[in-house]
């Protein structure tokens, strides 16, 4: 199987992002406003080879290419103050880039059934080269306030060309060999060999003379690797019989990592032992009852981008710093689902839950002048437990006079965040708590209709600050008439509120209509013509709200509105003399 793509893709995005960074000793509201254009051409080709050698033994053989060229221009001004009308700073940026990537993947995987039921091996490799070249130009202006007088203190300007050249290789395997124990369990075994290479060579410049720029910026430069390679063993066991299956396992990695800076040629390197155990537990009480329990434990690497310790110069009043010293975090994830249906009553009752936690999380460490808005970010290790939790129940029934269904569902999930602002431990509390009520009728080749809504409320609590909390309603309803000679209307409509809340004065609401008409064309009613007018109120936004950190962001920006489509679709299955072909 062989198949060539091309693409090209042109986009204007506009935004607004509000931002309230809260500190212990105050609070640095910004505001951001920027105009975005991208034009991306990329073309692929990947090509697909399978072969059943004999009746036990398959192999795969797959391969794809792809460049992409993206060419950016950026505009942004940023205002910052301390509480409401302290004047800290004002910005503008302008970034343009021109940048290509080439990517190749490269993969086989063999499989092989033996003579005893059960007894199989198979192997899998595959390689990744990843290229990319770029070379932005930044141009900043920023003016720093006196927070008592209002007065201009100072200026810092900003006109650098950086020359970035980043290159990621890698080459996974792995070996997998099943032993029947006997007809309801089985032992796996599993061997993989992992080498990943990654680097990063990054140049920044300043002016000689107007146009010309070949001085090197040298606290922005940086040229650095980072080599790993990755033994993994692991072993499981399955079990199933009757009602139960049951799986469990454990892989243990050791990975030896090496860290060098070519430009001093500082060379440091660190070995460990990555964990991870799985287990999965399914109990059928009946053909429409069963519980299911799952367990996964996983390390959490430190990036490149984390690691390198050299400052990054793409925004002046927020700026990035790399931490040698990071080490790896730990998860665990729990989840739990049951569901029971009753056919000849139509009532189903499900719930699923799931909870996971992070042992020596790797957080943001903010250091933020409060008299200039200014900010410094370190990725850091804390020794505090950092988890996350949903709970989603729901139930369903059938009313058979009105020959109705209907249905609750509800949901809580939350989590508790850490961070560091100015050396202060901040602890981020964030819950929501939603219901939906549904409705919904089918008569077969005459009409669909279903219909929800509900309410919401989310709490975004810092600890350095005070709660930001608000309320939400969202509703969703879809209409689908048969109307005769063929046709069909059918129509949607979404409709979504949000509050105001102690950091954000602004509620925010849309309702989104979609309609569409279409007809059936031919003998067989495989040709269809469809007319689409989507959001006909013209309403459409992208909003939304969240906590990150200690800082509580809002962000809207335009999206695609009102527009309309015409569509012609032609569904086959066979072409002349009963060749098969595909749609």
């Amino acid at each position: 199987n062989v198949n060539y793509k091309a693409g090209s893709l042109e986009i204007n995005t506009l935004s607004n992002t509000q931002t309230q960074n809260n500190l212990a000793n105050g609070i640095i509201n910004t505001q951001n406003d920027q105009k975005n254009y991208s034009n991306v051409f990329r073309q692929k080709l990947d090509v697909t080879y399978t072969r059943q050698i004999d009746t036990t033994s398959n192999i795969k053989i797959a391969a794809d290419g792809a460049y992409r060229h993206t060419e950016t221009n950026n505009s942004s001004s940023t205002v910052s103050h301390e509480g409401l009308d302290t004047l800290l700073n004002t910005s503008s940026q302008i970034t343009t880039n021109n940048a290509d990537q080439h990517i190749m993947n490269v993969s086989a995987f063999y499989t092989k059934k033996l003579k005893k039921k059960g007894r199989t091996y198979s192997v899998f490799v595959s390689g990744l080269a990843d290229h990319t070249l770029g070379k932005p130009h930044q141009l900043s202006n920023i003016e720093y306030y006196n927070p008592s007088t209002g007065a201009l203190t100072s200026t810092q300007q900003v006109d650098q060309v950086n020359n970035n050249d980043r290159m990621h290789t890698q080459f996974n395997s792995n070996i997998t060999y099943s032993e029947p124990l006997s007809a309801s369990t089985a032992l796996v075994f599993n061997y993989g060999l992992n080498m990943d290479y990654n680097s990063a060579n990054l140049r920044a410049y300043n002016q000689s003379t107007p146009g010309v720029y070949n001085v090197l910026v040298d606290s922005l430069t940086s040229f650095y690797k980072v080599n790993q390679v990755s033994n993994q063993l692991g072993v499981g066991v399955s079990y199933s019989k009757d009602k139960t299956v049951l799986n469990y396992g454990v892989r243990a990695t050791n990975v030896d990592q090496k860290q060098i800076d070519e430009n001093t040629g500082q060379v440091s390197q660190r070995s460990f032992i990555n964990w991870n155990p799985k287990a999965s537990y399914l109990y059928k009480f009946s053909q429409m009852q069963f519980i299911r329990l799952n367990y996964d434990g996983n390390t959490t690497q430190p990036s490149i981008g984390q690691l390198q310790p050299v400052k990054s110069n793409s925004n002046p009043l927020f700026i990035v710093v790399g931490n040698p010293d990071l080490k790896q975090s730990f998860t665990n994830n729990v989840s739990i689902f049951y569901s029971t249906y009753k056919v000849l009553t139509g009532q189903n009752f499900y719930i699923n839950g799931a909870y996971s936690n992070t042992i020596s999380p790797i957080v943001n460490n903010i250091n933020t002048d409060i008299t200039t808005g200014k900010s410094t970010s370190q990725a850091a290790n804390i020794n505090k437990l950092q988890y996350n939790f949903n709970l989603n129940p729901g139930a369903n029934m059938k009313i058979k006079g009105p020959d109705i269904n209907i249905g609750l569902s509800g949901s809580i999930n939350g989590g508790v965040n850490y961070n560091l602002a100015n050396g202060v431990l901040n602890t981020t509390n964030t819950a929501n708590y939603s219901g939906r009520f549904l409705i919904s009728k089918d008569v077969l080749k005459k009409y669909d209709i279903f219909l929800s809504a509900g309410p919401g409320y989310n709490v975004l609590a810092s600890s350095l600050q005070n709660n930001n909390n608000y309320r939400t309603f969202y509703s969703y309803n879809y209409f689908n008439f048969y109307l005769p000679g063929k046709t069909q209307f059918t129509s949607d409509v979404n409709y979504n509120y949000t509050s105001k809340s102690q950091g954000f004065d602004q509620s925010h609401s849309e309702t989104v209509w979609n309609v569409t008409f279409s007809k059936l064309l031919l003998k067989e009613s495989n040709l269809k013509l469809s007319l689409t007018g989507n959001d006909l109120l013209n309403q459409r936004t992208g909003f939304s709200r969240s906590a990150v950190g200690s800082r509580i962001v809002q962000t809207s920006n335009n999206t695609i509105q009102r527009y309309f489509m015409f569509s012609v679709t032609w569904d086959f299955n066979k072409m002349g003399g009963g060749v098969p072909a595909k749609n």
